[in-house]
């Protein structure tokens, strides 16, 4: 097999492969197309009520910072301000954020590296296909854009080291950045800090000094006033999503172990070369920095209990990293006997088990005809269309139906609600994320109209508020089972007997609600 070739055929070589790398990264792209994470609207919601005045607030008058990515909820804002849809800036800043890490491995490979064309663009083409970091550009979260910002300031701070001081200040800012994006930035920070405070104990660098005070500046003037402006306005030192998803069982960071295993799982053909690269090379600056780096963050990412959502979101942002050190790996092979031949087949081998994952995971396969976002947004518009301004409403999938509905909202997950986040034990066992609940703290609250379950609602529970709710004999006496079409959706949800919506709906929908209303338990 022959894979170097004469000088005037490569340029042919790199159009061919650029079209197959483009062709299938589109590809991957549109196969993720339906997913737009739901929990997208929370942020979207703070800004717009930003924006209108209203306050940083989910439901007014409600102080409670049920978000963790304000620079995603000031970008939002940007948006919402200057006319761009909301929706359209978050899918396109995860795909450009995406993008950016895209040029930087290709140009790694292509100017840095050693092989022959088509093992290089066989190792980029594996990135490509990596369906987790292609899913979560697709999603309108915030994970990609926290993503280059940490991978770009951890390589800010490397060129720092032999370069002007300046470098140091570029890679704070970007980890501040990061911080504002998302709470676990910090950590990336601080790990960073302490490589730059060890290099001012060794006085190996005349510079080290300068490098620790421009490193701090961006603390200083950037983070300190975001965390006083965050506890004078809320209350708190930290997101009350915080107080909702992370407790203090041992059962969580056994879920975290699972979550890790799983994901060890899934992408050992990575892990596996990274560590191989990072042991033969464990006396260079950047494996130790990046291995610290990992570690820490790997160590964060179990004590919080893994997470629920699909991809491995938690993860994502050490893809970067892992894929340039397998590249590298690669690279070192080089010398190996019949090291072309077996590279190639070891890239085919993952470029595989990338596709057949593409099949049959389970959380892959749920994205592809994903719902719950356009289910939401069309019941939101519904009901904004024909309910009251003042009704309350209350459900477990408070992105989209809060947004598009713009009515007051009880969160029965606790994400938007301090009373619950702050009040309602965590076992650590439970769905991440997902665990709490106060059946009887929702009924004090009386709501308008309880939708059960996700966004479609149902008549049988699946949360913690859910199940008490349903097997409450006050909760069947106060509230009336309802099936509403709504276009082509069927709606589940319990009204509030003594609503005035009783009646409103069941002229929405006429006879055939009526004959639907259960009337008694």
């Amino acid at each position: 097999m022959k894979f170097l070739i004469n000088k005037t055929a490569i340029p042919t070589r790199h159009i061919i492969w650029s079209a197959v790398i483009l062709c299938s990264m589109a590809a991957m792209f549109y196969v993720f197309r339906s997913w737009f994470l739901d929990d997208v609207y929370i942020s979207m919601r703070y800004a717009r009520n930003w924006i209108n005045g209203i306050g940083l607030v989910f439901n007014p008058g409600e102080k409670v910072e049920g978000y963790t990515n304000f620079l995603w909820v000031c970008l939002m804002a940007l948006a919402y301000w200057v006319g761009t849809p909301m929706e359209l800036t978050a899918r396109l800043i995860s795909i450009v954020s995406y993008l950016i890490v895209f040029a930087g491995l290709y140009i790694m490979l292509i100017k840095k590296l050693h092989l022959p064309i088509t093992i290089l663009y066989l190792a980029l083409l594996a990135f490509v296909l990596d369906g987790d970091y292609i899913a979560w550009a697709n999603s309108g979260m915030e994970t990609t854009l926290f993503t280059v910002l940490v991978t770009v300031s951890s390589l800010l701070y490397l060129h720092s080291r032999s370069n002007h001081p300046i470098f140091t200040l570029f890679a704070g800012t970007g980890f501040i950045l990061a911080a504002l994006t998302r709470p676990e930035g910090i950590l990336w920070y601080g790990t960073t800090g302490l490589f730059v405070l060890i290099n001012v104990l060794l006085k190996k660098d005349r510079h080290a000094l300068t490098k620790l005070l421009l490193y701090s500046i961006p603390f200083a003037v950037i983070f300190i006033p975001y965390i006083t402006f965050r506890y004078n306005y809320y209350g708190y030192p930290v997101p009350n999503t915080f107080y909702a998803k992370v407790g203090w069982s041992i059962a969580q960071p056994i879920r975290g172990l699972k979550y890790s295993a799983a994901y060890l799982l899934n992408r050992w053909f990575v892990l596996i070369p990274s560590l191989i690269y990072g042991w033969r090379h464990r006396n260079s600056h950047a494996v130790r920095y990046f291995f610290t780096l990992g570690t820490i963050y790997w160590l964060y990412v179990i004590s919080v209990g893994g997470d629920i959502f699909p991809g491995y979101r938690f993860f994502v942002p050490l893809l970067p990293v892992l894929y340039a050190a397998l590249f590298l790996f690669l690279d070192s092979c080089r010398n190996f006997p019949y090291r072309n031949t077996l590279i190639t087949a070891a890239l085919i081998c993952i470029l595989s088990i990338l596709a057949v994952q593409m099949y049959i995971r389970d959380d892959y396969r749920n994205l592809y005809k994903d719902k719950v976002s356009p289910v939401g947004k069309t019941i939101g518009i519904w009901m904004r269309k024909n309910l009251p301004s003042n009704t309350v409403i209350a459900l477990n999938a408070v992105g989209a139906i809060p947004y598009f509905s713009r009515l007051k909202t009880i969160d029965m997950l606790g994400l938007t609600d301090p009373y619950l986040a702050h009040n309602v034990q965590k076992s650590g066992s439970g769905w991440a994320g997902h665990e709490i609940g106060d059946g009887n703290y929702v009924l004090s609250r009386q709501p308008d109209i309880i939708i059960l379950t996700g966004p479609w609602g149902s008549r049988y529970p699946l949360f913690k508020a859910d199940y008490e709710l349903y097997y409450s004999e006050e909760f069947h006496n106060q509230y009336a089972f309802f099936i509403i079409p709504i276009d082509d959706i069927i709606l589940h949800c319990y009204v509030r007997r003594e609503s005035r919506l009783v009646t409103k709906l069941m002229e929405h929908a006429g006879k055939d609600i009526m004959d639907r209303l259960e009337i008694k338990k």
